[in-house]
C-alpha cells in the first residue's frame, strides 16, 4: 500500500492508541455500566458519536464539536478511535474537558494536550500532537 507521508502518522498514531487501549477482546466480556434510555440534547454545537454513525462505546453520550471532521473511525465491540482532522488539537481537548462533565464522564485528568477520564462502563483518552485522536475502550472487570 502506497500512504503518503499524513496518512501513514494519522495511521501510525491511530495504531498506537488503538494497541495502548487494548483493542483484544477479553475472554470474558464485562457487564457494561447502565446507560439511561434517553441520549442527552447537547444543544448547539454539539453532536455526538451515534450521529456520526459510530455504534459502540457510549456512542449517544459521548460529546463532540459540531464542525468536527473524522479521518479514520475504528467502531468495535471493546474499543472505538476517532483520528480528528478538525477542529485543531488543543481547542478539540478544550471542547472535551468542558463538555464530557456535563455529559456524565469523570475527568481522570488534563493537559492542553490530552485528557483521560470515564464513564458509562468505558475508559476514554484524547491526545493530540501531530495526529489528534479519541479512543474508548470497555472497562475490564
Amino acid at each position: 500500500m502506497n500512504c503518503s507521508p499524513g496518512r501513514r502518522a494519522l495511521l501510525a498514531a491511530a495504531s498506537v492508541l488503538v494497541l495502548a487501549s487494548g483493542c483484544a477482546a477479553s475472554a470474558t466480556e464485562p457487564t457494561p455500566e447502565p446507560v439511561p434510555s434517553t441520549a442527552p440534547n447537547f444543544g448547539d454545537g454539539v453532536t455526538s458519536l451515534a450521529e456520526l454513525g459510530v455504534d459502540n462505546g457510549p456512542a449517544a453520550w459521548t460529546p463532540l464539536p459540531a464542525d468536527i471532521s473524522v479521518g479514520e473511525v475504528v467502531d468495535q465491540e471493546n474499543v472505538v478511535t476517532l483520528i480528528v482532522l478538525a477542529p485543531e488539537g488543543e481547542q478539540f481537548i478544550d471542547f472535551l474537558d468542558q463538555q464530557l462533565p456535563a455529559a456524565g464522564f469523570s475527568i481522570e485528568s488534563a493537559s492542553k494536550t490530552g485528557l483521560v477520564f470515564s464513564g458509562y462502563g468505558w475508559t476514554g483518552g484524547a491526545t493530540t500532537g501531530e495526529a489528534t485522536a479519541l479512543t474508548l475502550r470497555r472497562d475490564q472487570d
